[in-house]
């Protein structure tokens, strides 16, 4: 399996996988920042707009099952295609946080939802975990 991906159209060189499990914001952050990957260590994770480039804006193909059509199910509320071929786990932390009134991050974590292509938040120390990709600039 391939370590990475560059995408075409942004120059931006993301890992082809995700971490593999649910993590709080703070060690999503510290995962791709401790990531040595194709001679790199410069991984970070990736902003709401970089995340959003990912979005595949293509007809989710639909099969036919006797007289019916179905289409593909969304698995842990990823859509099976995600450009490209990036294998997620689930919805990917954005190095995106709230700040306090001193410029100190806090409170909610945001994350990309890619069942509705928008970013969204959650608390990043509770129960409502994501996962790590990581993504860096060439």
């Amino acid at each position: 399996m391939r370590q990475y991906w560059v995408d075409p159209s942004t120059g931006l060189m993301w890992a082809a996988q995700d971490n593999g499990k649910a993590v709080a914001w703070r060690k999503a952050e510290g995962y791709c920042r401790n990531l040595r990957l194709a001679g790199y260590s410069d991984w970070k994770l990736a902003t709401l707009d970089e995340l959003a480039t990912l979005v595949d804006k293509s007809p989710t193909p639909s099969k036919r099952v006797g007289d019916t059509e179905t289409y593909s199910i969304n698995i842990g509320n990823v859509p099976p295609h995600v450009r490209g071929g990036l294998s997620l786990t689930g919805n990917p932390w954005s190095s995106i946080r709230e700040n306090n009134r001193f410029g100190k991050p806090y409170g909610d974590g945001w994350f990309f939802d890619f069942v509705t292509s928008k970013p969204s938040f959650d608390l990043q120390d509770f129960r409502n975990i994501k996962y790590a990709l990581c993504v860096r600039r060439p």
